[in-house]
């Protein structure tokens, strides 16, 4: 895969574990829908919930490169938009390190989930809106966007993990 950099529409950018991350302007609009749809009207809860929104994706797409770093693959950058992310890198060989790679997001979800409960279950839930409206997004919309990602459908990590599989069972 040739190096991915946006041409527009990218507010800024910053290096996370030497892994370019750029930031699409559209990246409040997940954010604003969550808080409309939990009718959060104040500006410090809607801020919270774009914020959390933004480092799920983050979280999630920096689990695909980790995990391709994991298979020696190399990473060129990660994109952040209102609606999602994508992590481009090289394409592992082999379907057990691609079946890793195309995981790696979802596994980062799974490990933010229960480091959430465990932060709740030792130190009970945050005073502030703002701390509470974070543990809603790790916890609900973390699990909603991992169903989410997992339907087989328009390239989603879990149609290429689907795809993998099926190569396998059926041998293809």
């Amino acid at each position: 895969m040739k190096p991915y950099l946006p041409s527009s529409g990218y507010l800024f950018s910053f290096h996370l574990l030497k892994i370019p991350i750029y930031i699409h302007w559209t990246f409040p609009i997940g954010g604003i829908f969550f808080a409309f749809f939990f009718s959060v009207k104040d500006p410090i809860g809607i801020l919270s919930l774009v914020t959390a929104y933004v480092a799920l994706i983050i979280i999630h797409e920096l689990g695909h490169a980790l995990a391709a770093l994991f298979v020696s693959s190399r990473i060129y950058s990660v994109l952040v938009t209102g609606v999602g992310g994508w992590c481009f890198a090289d394409e592992p060989e082999k379907n057990s390190s691609k079946l890793l790679f195309y995981a790696g997001g979802l596994i980062a979800q799974i490990l933010l989930f229960g480091m959430t409960i465990l932060w709740v279950t030792i130190f009970g839930n945050p005073e502030s809106n703002a701390g509470n409206y974070f543990i809603l997004v790790f916890t609900f919309v973390n699990v909603l966007m991992f169903i989410i990602n997992l339907i087989p459908s328009g390239g989603s990590d879990g149609d290429k993990m689907y795809q993998l599989l099926k190569q396998k069972l059926y041998k293809i």
